[in-house]
């Protein structure tokens, strides 16, 4: 008897709970609509108006209508798309594990164009899901690649300068009063002039100097930097986390 005199407690404080938060105003959310690819969703999306922007594992960069879900248009790719599509004027610039980096009209999905980049470089652990995300700097694009360089692009998709690192470039790079902060799996942070990609200096993170033969990764930088007050903060596979004065 005592034990259901208790039950019938917690089931009265329960029940009064959430009949506190409908008073309040507090609703159960419930999805509006759902959008279903062939294949995992890696990349955050790039919101432009009704428009949303996402690629897909299944190699397809996806437009759909914010408001209910629909399907605008579907543009196919060869490979993997793992990055958070760039917004440049009307184009919608995503890079694929085809390595291709391609720009597609933003309201008809038709191909713009489409830059080739180099083979990739060989690495001692094929453990990757992500790719570099393209990044908008003025009027360049700057798009991280496996082939170990970082390419800035005009509008129309022309090379205006490349940046080899030691690495595949798998972290999309940060843009912070004309530098660029691009992060290598060779386990280098480096600090870039955007004006004209030249070197200006170079952050070593423990990870770069350890053995590579254990056989898991300890060397690479897939996260994103952020900066904060002139601190450049850096998460590595080398399990720490830098910041440092920029």
């Amino acid at each position: 008897m005592r034990n259901l005199s208790v039950l019938s407690l917690c089931l009265i404080v329960i029940l009064s709970f959430y009949t506190s938060l409908a008073t309040d105003g507090i609703t159960h959310p419930k999805a509006r609509w759902k959008f279903k690819t062939e294949g995992t969703i890696r990349s955050a999306v790039a919101v432009a108006g009704d428009n949303l922007f996402f690629g897909s594992a299944d190699g397809s960069l996806y437009s759909v209508d914010k408001k209910n879900g629909d399907l605008r248009w579907k543009f196919k790719t060869d490979g993997a798309i793992a990055g958070t599509p760039a917004l440049y004027d009307s184009l919608v610039i995503v890079g694929s594990r085809d390595n291709f980096i391609y720009a597609v009209n933003a309201a008809s999905g038709a191909l713009a164009w489409k830059f080739q980049m180099q083979p990739i470089l060989p690495a001692y652990t094929e453990w990757e899901y992500f790719t570099a995300a393209p990044v908008v700097s003025g009027s360049s694009i700057l798009a991280g690649s496996g082939d170990g360089h970082l390419y800035a692009l005009d509008g129309n998709g022309k090379l205006l300068w490349k940046f080899k690192t030691g690495g595949r470039i798998r972290a999309t790079p940060v843009v912070h009063d004309g530098k660029i902060y691009q992060p290598s799996n060779d386990g280098i942070v480096y600090v870039l002039s955007a004006a004209d990609g030249k070197l200006l200096w170079n952050f070593q993170t423990e990870g770069a100097l350890l053995d590579k033969s254990r056989g898991f990764d300890r060397t690479c930088i897939f996260a994103r930097p952020c900066i904060k007050d002139n601190i450049l903060v850096i998460a590595a596979r080398d399990g720490k986390t830098y910041g440092f004065d920029i």
